[in-house]
């Protein structure tokens, strides 16, 4: 199983869990994620802004090799340019802010 250590060594990422996603963000990692068979990933990165730079169409994984490669380094492109990287910064910024809020209320119905 891939862990933190693995995400922080690697350059970039490509992935098609959500946890892989978020962990490479949080780690400042370019990653592109497959679509996965919960709207997680999705809606994650349309919710955030991030979809354009990150997400793969349906069809990548049937593409040959060298168009795949061709893709990911687009993506990866874009996820280095200033615009993305403060889109990203804010995303993990609100999502923690809801996060926090929700353990909030979790506790305060646990009182």
């Amino acid at each position: 199983m891939l862990q933190l250590p693995d995400v922080l060594a690697s350059r970039t990422w490509v992935t098609g869990r959500f946890h892989g996603l978020i962990a490479a963000l949080c780690a400042g990692r370019p990653v592109c994620a497959l679509p996965s068979n919960t709207a997680k990933v999705e809606g994650f990165l349309h919710d955030t802004g991030l979809a354009e730079a990150c997400l793969l169409e349906k069809g990548w994984i049937n593409l040959p090799v060298a168009d795949q490669r061709n893709v990911l380094a687009q993506r990866f492109d874009m996820q280095r340019t200033e615009a993305f990287l403060q889109r990203r910064q804010d995303a993990l910024a609100a999502s923690a802010e809801r996060i926090g809020a929700m353990f909030d209320t979790v506790a305060a119905l646990a009182k």
